[in-house]
């Protein structure tokens, strides 16, 4: 797939001329409708979308674990609302498994199923913290 905005999500494509599209946190950047409408539109009939989010549920349950201190809530609030490292590395929003399936399908995906990781390249579908996995990974289908 060509074409990718400032923020790593998909950029302008013509409709369904995708086969598949991978997000990466970019869900979490700009507003829910915007990006995941797009995506949808992008992607031929048959074609698969694979999302890697930080995992809001996971996150709040490591915030408010009792035997992290203070540096390491520091991190985790950091993935819930992006690290600040760019004016890009915002998170405007948080999400959970049971948002992304909520989500995905409205927007008429099928087939859509949790996995444990991607494995692809230096992808956030395989942060842990603490040993913990913070990210909701989903594939879904067109």
């Amino acid at each position: 797939m060509t074409g990718k905005s400032s923020t790593g999500c998909p950029g302008p494509m013509s409709t369904s001329t995708a086969v598949a599209t991978i997000c990466r946190s970019c869900l979490t950047r700009v507003a829910h409708e915007l990006p995941s409408t797009h995506v949808y539109r992008v992607l031929k009939p048959g074609g698969r979308l694979r999302v890697s989010v930080p995992n809001l549920e996971m996150l709040c349950r490591l915030f408010l674990h009792p035997s992290f201190d203070g540096d390491a809530r520091w991190n985790v609030m950091r993935m819930m609302f992006g690290g600040r490292t760019s004016e890009h590395d915002v998170h405007h929003s948080g999400l959970t498994l049971e948002f992304m399936l909520a989500f995905l399908s409205e927007l008429g995906f099928r087939d859509i199923k949790r996995v444990q990781e991607f494995r692809l390249s230096d992808d956030s579908s395989t942060l842990t913290f603490g040993g913990v996995p913070v990210s909701v990974n989903v594939e879904a289908w067109k």
